[in-house]
């Protein structure tokens, strides 16, 4: 039996590429020049039936644009230690001591530096042509960081939570100056050695969840440790952003799990915070998400008087890989993009949440394609929220496209298809810079 994660859109590939000029259908916008990266796993070699999708080495895929045109394509695995031992290539880099070295969740562009990143490992720095240049420390020997740091735009300061896959029942919220280095670090004890994927910020607090997806060594893929702990309590803690002093206030809430959070703002009497919630992960199947409790969105209102958290159904669809305008992060955005993964119509969709009043629009791709996360862009530094662009990895188990979308009217579906030389497998997350 093959493993369900390594077959149809999800199968690796094996060629390193580099090229230029792509053929494009439709009409980039001029507007649109950058660089997309999208970052996911690759095995190299055989898998194990019970592979874990989240285990598989990283490859970056990048796609440049320019004025209208799409000027190049390259995809390269990350060079950690076990991908150099796997092509038979020498490496100076020191083997990981702790947690698994895979880098193969995100790739982002921060303080000057495009990163591949994962959670328990140290991110790895690539150059233009992604290929590795070395790990990042942040100047201070940081060993266990994130695959989703995040940018304030306020004030340019970089905010993680990293954690060690070990019995070491805490996370560590770190921020890193607009200068790449490491301007802070604080310990928040949790209820047990758990998953902290993800978080999120306003401009006063930093909101992290502790919930019951424990580190099971036993038994388990020893690159992703993780047990759903159906005993196991769960909590939402606000973490003071100006008093280092201050104890987390934690709010009991339901146990769930949370990936990703679409972003957090204050109000007068708290903190809201929308995310992609699912009832629980890595239960009944362990090898990835395949239990039968799929991702909707919810949000999270966290009461300044209150114990608990108020939690409300926003959209009853199962979707991922939430996305705003950046801009936005730790204020207010009206509008936030996922991805249905499974529609009522057996198709994938991006989904465009009018975040105030409710409403949504979707494009949906074809039966039997799969979608990636959607990365908006505004189509210029003073466009107002939304105006912009969605950039997305459409694929079916032969071929990908890059598609370009309105993020004004994205139920018209694409403007431009850009027809990428090879698949890029279903993966994770990326950037545009």
């Amino acid at each position: 039996m093959t493993s369900k994660w390594v077959t149809g859109t999800k199968a690796p590939v094996h060629d390193e590429l580099d090229v230029a000029d792509l053929e494009v259908t439709g009409a980039l916008p001029p507007s649109l020049s950058g660089r997309l990266v999208r970052m996911g796993p690759n095995p190299i070699g055989p898998v194990a039936d019970e592979h874990h999708w989240f285990a598989g080495a990283g490859m970056v895929h990048a796609i440049d644009l320019d004025g209208g045109r799409a000027t190049r394509f390259v995809n390269r695995w990350v060079r950690t230690v076990p991908v150099s031992d796997e092509l038979g290539e020498e490496t100076a880099l020191a083997p990981v001591t702790s947690g698994a070295d895979i880098a193969n969740t995100s790739a982002l562009h921060i303080a000057g530096q495009l990163l591949a990143l994962t959670e328990t490992c140290p991110p790895y720095r690539l150059d233009a042509d992604l290929a590795t240049l070395g790990r990042e420390d942040f100047g201070a020997g940081v060993e266990h960081f994130t695959a989703h740091p995040h940018t304030d735009p306020a004030t340019g300061e970089v905010l993680a939570v990293g954690y060690a896959a070990d019995d070491d029942p805490s996370c560590t919220l770190y921020t890193i100056g607009g200068d790449g280095r490491l301007a802070s670090q604080r310990r928040i004890d949790l209820l047990g050695p758990r998953s902290v994927h993800d978080m999120a910020f306003t401009p006063d607090h930093a909101v992290v969840w502790d919930l019951p997806l424990e580190m099971v060594h036993e038994g388990a893929d020893p690159d992703v440790p993780f047990r759903w702990n159906r005993e196991g309590a769960a909590r939402v803690g606000l973490v003071d952003r100006h008093d280092a002093g201050a104890p987390v206030r934690w709010y009991d809430i339901e146990p769930c799990w949370v990936f990703h959070p679409v972003n957090a703002y204050e109000t007068d009497h708290g903190v809201v915070v929308d995310v992609c919630q699912f009832d629980r992960i890595f239960d009944v199947d362990p090898t990835g998400p395949g239990d039968p409790f799929p991702p909707q969105l919810w949000r999270w209102t966290l009461d300044r008087d209150a114990a608990e958290v108020k939690r409300e159904l926003i959209d009853d669809r199962i979707q991922e890989f939430p996305r705003i305008d950046e801009r936005r992060w730790g204020s207010p955005a009206r509008f936030g993009y996922t991805v249905e993964l499974f529609s009522r119509h057996h198709s994938a969709a991006i989904l465009a949440h009018d975040l105030q009043t409710g409403g949504s629009a979707h494009w949906a791709a074809d039966d039997g394609h799969a979608l990636g996360e959607a990365v908006f862009v505004p189509d210029a530094d003073d466009a107002g929220e939304g105006e912009g662009w969605l950039l997305a990895i459409d694929s079916t188990p032969d071929r990908s496209d890059l598609v370009v979308l309105d993020a004004t009217d994205v139920a018209a579906g694409p403007v431009a298809r850009v027809h990428l030389p090879q698949r890029i497998p279903d993966g994770f997350h990326g950037d545009f810079y």
